[in-house]
């Protein structure tokens, strides 16, 4: 399987601020990820520029990590040094494709108020956070989620079925899943009206039956109607 590769994507501040920057790099490392970064890979006579639109628009580079602090979101916003510069090229990548997963927001340092130091061009984006040593061991693994392609709350299949969905109202709602049935009988009779002479019929009963269960109190009118919709769909089944 090939190796997934990163950029990382930050301000240029003091030393502690580069020590996290490199410490989340070699974590990347230690875990099987690639990492593009200026410290190991820009070298004394390249175009700093050129490196930058390098980490932006290459193809084979699956994400680039923005570690977002105060000083990154000024020069973000007022277009400043090679922040500025980077900047303008992801702001427009990111504009123009409002559903891009390329450019992920890392949250290293929040406000007085406890909010993320975003700039304005990644306003709404989704992020990670690692802003302090208690949601950092969390958003690690969710960033090796989002950079892996793993989802740990996958989408449950879509069942078109409505009996499905009428069986788990009688389960948790038994009163709540008479409007439903009597829809289902609705639709049936309105395609099939002539196969069962008797369906109109049978709608309207269950129709009373569903103004009576709005008291919660009369719960022999639900069992009687439950009892009624399975010899209907009985009857159904045969004549179908």
């Amino acid at each position: 399987m090939a190796i997934s590769k990163v950029a990382i994507s930050y301000a240029w501040e003091n030393k502690s601020h580069q020590d996290w920057v490199i410490k989340l790099a070699k974590l990347l490392l230690n875990n099987g990820i690639d990492v593009v970064i200026d410290i190991w890979d820009l070298k004394e006579g390249q175009d700093e520029n050129q490196f930058m639109e390098y980490i932006t628009t290459d193809d084979s580079i699956k994400k680039v990590l923005i570690v977002l602090t105060k000083e990154y979101q000024r020069k973000a916003n007022i277009r400043k040094d090679g922040v500025g510069v980077e900047t303008l090229i992801i702001s427009n990548y990111v504009y123009n494709n409002s559903d891009q997963t390329k450019f992920i927001p890392i949250i290293k340092e929040r406000d007085e108020n406890n909010q993320p130091y975003l700039p304005n061009y990644l306003k709404g984006r989704i992020y990670i956070d690692l802003s302090n040593p208690d949601v950092y061991e969390s958003g690690f693994v969710k960033l090796l989620d989002c950079i892996l392609g793993v989802s740990r709350k996958p989408k449950p299949p879509i069942n078109d079925s409505n009996q499905t969905y009428a069986n788990t109202l009688i389960n948790d709602n038994p009163i709540a899943s008479l409007e439903i049935k009597t829809q289902q009988l609705k639709e049936i009779l309105k395609k099939d009206k002539e196969k069962h002479p008797n369906l109109e019929a049978f709608v309207e009963v269950s129709e009373t039956f569903t103004t009576l269960s709005k008291d919660p109190d009369v719960i022999a009118t639900t069992k009687q109607f439950e009892s009624m919709f399975k010899t209907f769909s009985k009857l159904f089944k045969r004549k179908s």
